[in-house]
């Protein structure tokens, strides 16, 4: 495994992450992915390069636990690249600004892109 991408998520799981590496198989022979020590709700074959895995739920967080992926009764080895965090999604987070002439007083409309910025349903306030 030399990527996992997202890297981090919410501790109850069911995140989809792309794992990419090498020696997954010529066909959908079966890889499994494990996060930690746990089997993923679902592992999907791509190709022999990439699967990808339905994170399993955690018990708590932060921590940060080691992705692999079983083939054929070979488990990759861990790697700092290959690592999922638990517990947090990182927050909110601005992404892109975008606006049209700005005057000096106000009251223009500014548009922000980002990521997680209304996650639990709760309208976000700038």
């Amino acid at each position: 495994v030399v990527s996992v991408e997202p890297r981090r998520g919410p501790v109850d799981g069911g995140q989809r992450i792309l794992i990419q590496g090498r020696g997954f198989g010529i066909t959908d022979g079966g890889p499994v992915a494990y996060v930690g020590p746990t089997e993923c709700a679902e592992t999907r074959w791509t190709d022999d390069a990439a699967v990808t895995c339905v994170v399993p739920a955690w018990t708590a967080g932060p921590v940060v636990e080691p992705v692999s992926v079983r083939v054929d009764g070979q488990t990759s080895g861990a790697t700092a690249a290959a690592e999922y965090r638990f517990g947090d999604a990182g927050g909110p987070a601005v992404t892109a600004l975008v606006w049209t002439r700005a005057p000096t007083d106000g009251g223009f409309t500014v548009t922000l892109y980002g990521m997680q910025l209304d996650s639990d349903g709760a309208h976000a306030a700038v």
